[in-house]
């Protein structure tokens, strides 16, 4: 039988199906997160050693005295069946939460919009600081303060970043435009805006904080916490089985309760666990239902079984230290005892086992579940009480949750310890959310795609705010792509008068005929789109018209009219003094010399540098490949084109 959480169980293999590459420690910076992961748990420990104990007779013994010389332990069960009580509360998704259907209404019975807010609020106080301190206007795209949608897109990213093993890369990397970055992080924000938003996150109100750090360790990050602990509990009931177990967060920054466990894969990191006193609060929510917790031997007492079973009406296993004081002497050696043999001592309400798996080890598991000498069949030669095999099949549940969060993890390097904290906060809640979403839609979901869908569902309302933004066309362009949306573009009645496109900007002369691009479009005999696409021919430029008797954009156009009005051009002269230089967008304004040969001679005339310039002069001297204006208004053929601004 398997005791083990089925969810996490099909979560875990999901996580590591079709996947080639094994995750990656990145060591970019040796003073932060370690994100090294492993299948060992330092609940795993050795129970026993090779010390030489006094060989005491064991067998037909009717009771066994501890070493205390108090506790009795009985050789025979006390009662030949245990106790079977119906847990109180159905496990599954709870009222509250049977509801939400989509990955982002799942998510927020979690992370809450009050929680939200509260970032929000604390985020941007900080952020006002920061404007105050930098005076810089150049500054101000990125310093701004943020909106929930804003907040929730950044969410978003680290959610992406993570599904694609990049919460460790370097963010230049992610927002490269040579092929190798991330298009969506591009589309959503500018890096620097990212960078900024993620070191500013905060939790707390900064004003109060010394004063409760005196009397809780917690306080940058507390109120977000106990918020999403009590999230867990009204959304979801557990199964009967439950473990209760140390958690490590990676983390080699400055804490100051911060720990080293060397058996753990992060060895360093924020340790969140107690023993007495936090088992007693963790098992508050499952109080009086009758349910069973399993926990390693660091927990594990004979007074926190009988206060559980007593008070809170719970059954335990766990693994017992050789060091307590209430087992007797012959349970801690395997002196005279033969590999796979067990040996059995009962209480009122507890069972212990010492089993030796092999030479020189002894096993130790107390349990207030089992109250028989059984022996486990499936476990074949090695026989293995049913106290052992249940015990191995329930430890280990914190250790997948572990693993499944390391799959996918949204963590990225940070010095400060409460991101930490919010990280494991965030890669929980997107665990819990999807086992709130299998259920409630019933069907088995692959976790890649719930943690994709999620992710974008975040970015969408930025990025319809996003779209409407002052940004360049392209851009938006994306963005709408990215939203399934079309973009539209504005246009304008040739009937109104507007500024003439090959008059200069300072004279602001307005007209009612046609630009230069719409000319061309008669003069070449080409469509509108075929002359957006045509190269200028000095740079490679988008070319704006014909200037001067050649096809050129608007730079070169005003640096040969300068040129040649201004007779610079004998004072210009070749930065390499080879006269050969390669012009490009780039490049042309380096070697003006160059630049001025280039345009003579692809066909600009400086004699019609002139104050007043008509298209009749430019076909004339321009050369035979330019066809002579017909049909260009084929409602008035006999209509003489002219660029006069005046009228």
């Amino acid at each position: 039988m398997c005791y083990e959480n089925k969810q996490l169980v099909i979560l875990f293999e999901q996580s590591f199906t079709n996947e080639d590459e094994q995750l990656s420690s990145d060591e970019e910076e040796k003073v932060d997160h370690i994100s090294q992961r492993s299948l060992e748990s330092d609940t795993e420990q050795e129970l026993s050693d090779n010390e030489e104990q006094e060989a005491i007779p064991t067998s037909n013994q009717p009771f066994y005295t501890g070493k205390d010389g108090v506790t009795i332990w009985s050789s025979q069960p006390s009662r030949s069946t245990a106790k079977s009580e119906n847990i109180s509360l159905k496990p599954g998704v709870k009222p509250v939460a049977r509801n939400a259907k989509t990955e982002m209404e799942c998510w927020k019975h979690f992370i809450s919009d009050n929680m939200l807010e509260q970032i929000l609020c604390h985020t941007n106080a900080l952020i006002k600081q920061r404007q105050l301190a930098v005076s810089k206007k150049s500054c101000d795209s990125f310093m701004k303060e943020t909106t929930i949608d804003e907040l929730l897109a950044l969410f978003g990213l680290m959610y992406l970043a993570g599904l694609n093993r990049s919460n460790r890369q370097n963010l230049n990397d992610l927002w490269r435009t040579d092929g190798t970055g991330v298009e969506i992080f591009r589309n959503t924000m500018s890096v620097q805006r990212f960078h900024f938003l993620h070191s500013r996150l905060r939790f707390d109100d900064a004003e109060t904080r010394r004063k409760r750090k005196t009397v809780d360790n917690l306080a940058p990050i507390r109120s977000i916490f106990e918020e999403f602990v009590t999230n867990c509990d009204n959304a979801y009931a557990p199964s009967k089985y439950l473990t209760i177990d140390e958690k490590l967060e990676a983390f080699r920054g400055r804490c100051p309760f911060r720990q080293h466990i060397p058996k753990k894969p992060a060895k360093y990191g924020i340790k969140i666990n107690e023993a007495f006193d936090i088992v007693d609060r963790l098992v508050q929510p499952i109080s009086n239902s009758y349910r069973n917790v399993t926990f390693d031997n660091w927990f594990t007492s004979i007074p926190l079984m009988t206060h559980l079973q007593q008070n809170h009406k719970l059954t335990a296993t766990g693994s017992l230290r050789k060091d307590k004081r209430e087992i007797p002497t012959s349970f801690v050696t395997a002196r005279r005892k033969e590999v796979y043999s067990s040996q059995f001592a009962f209480q009122n309400d507890m069972t212990l086992v010492s089993y030796v798996p092999k030479k020189s080890k002894v096993i130790l598991v107390l349990s207030s579940l089992h109250h028989k000498p059984s022996i486990d069949p499936a476990s074949g030669d090695k026989q293995k009480p049913e106290i052992v095999t249940f015990y191995d099949s329930t430890k280990n549940c914190v250790d997948t949750v572990d693993q499944i969060c390391a799959a996918y993890d949204v963590s990225r390097a940070s010095k400060r310890w409460p991101m930490t904290v919010f990280y494991a906060v965030m890669n929980i809640a997107a665990v819990n959310s999807e086992i709130i979403f299998r259920e409630n839609n019933k069907f088995t979901s692959n976790r890649r795609d719930f943690i994709r869908k999620l992710g974008l569902t975040m970015l969408e309302g930025y990025l319809h705010m996003r779209k409407d933004m002052k940004l360049p066309t392209n851009l938006r362009k994306r963005i709408h792509e990215q939203i399934g949306e079309t973009m539209s573009y504005p246009t304008t009645s040739k009937t109104l008068r507007k500024r003439c496109k090959d008059c200069p900007n300072s004279k602001d002369k307005k007209t009612r005929h046609y630009s230069s691009s719409e000319v061309l479009t008669g003069l070449l005999g080409l469509r509108q789109e075929e002359v957006a696409c045509l190269a200028c021919l000095v740079c490679g430029d988008d070319v704006s018209g014909i200037h001067y008797g050649a096809l050129t954009c608007e730079s070169c156009k005003w640096f040969f009219k300068s040129t040649v009005q201004l007779d610079k051009q004998d004072n210009y002269n070749c930065k390499q003094s080879r006269l050969n230089c390669e012009i490009t967008v780039y490049s042309r304004s380096w070697c003006k010399r160059c630049r001025y040969n280039k345009c003579l001679s692809m066909g600009m005339r400086p004699q019609l540098v002139t104050k007043k310039e008509n298209i009749e002069t430019i076909e004339n001297l321009a050369g035979p490949s330019i066809r002579p204006i017909t049909n260009f208004w084929p409602e008035k053929k006999s209509r003489e084109f002219t660029n006069d601004c005046s009228t």
